[in-house]
């Protein structure tokens, strides 16, 4: 099995919701579009979209792991399976 890397973020806005998508590579197929995030919020998706490239490019310092937290407050509770952000 490859290993999946993202190598950016991306927002698509419709009238109803707003997603974040990571593009991911894997070792010699090509890059993919996956869903991350779905909102109703385009700032908040935008936001999301900003962030992730950001911690991509530099990691996860205190600042960006708070600011990940104010975003995931945002955000209605998650399926009982699922959490965001994801540890």
């Amino acid at each position: 099995m490859t290993s999946a890397v993202p190598r950016a973020f991306h927002c698509e806005h419709t009238r109803a919701k707003s997603r974040v998508y990571a593009l991911v590579e894997r070792s010699g197929q090509p890059a993919t579009l996956h869903a991350v995030l779905t909102c109703t919020d385009p700032a908040v998706a935008q936001h999301a979209a900003y962030l992730l490239s950001s911690v991509l490019e530099n990691g996860l310092g205190t600042a960006a792991r708070a600011e990940s937290e104010r975003i995931a407050a945002t955000r209605p509770p998650p399926p009982s399976a699922v959490r965001w952000p994801m540890s």
